[in-house]
């Protein structure tokens, strides 16, 4: 039988996420993976910000390069 707060890590992501997401165009998740697409590059700066203020979050970003991006080791 499993932790019973293993089944409201979804829930308190969601919550935690919410007051950020009305900034995000797309925002898509894979495990540990997150996609997101903004509408400029100021929405996006802001979103950064309020992701890295907790502690525990740690963020690594790319961008695209001639309308690429690399996402789960996909081109």
């Amino acid at each position: 039988m499993g932790l019973p707060w293993v089944s409201l890590t979804p829930v308190l992501s969601n919550l935690f996420m919410g007051p950020s997401s009305s900034q995000v165009l797309i925002y898509r998740r894979y495990v540990d993976d997150t996609f997101c697409l903004f509408n400029n590059k100021k929405d996006m700066l802001m979103f950064i910000d309020f992701i890295t203020r907790h502690p525990r979050i740690c963020l690594t970003m790319e961008r695209e390069i001639d309308k690429k991006l690399l996402f789960l080791d996909i081109l």
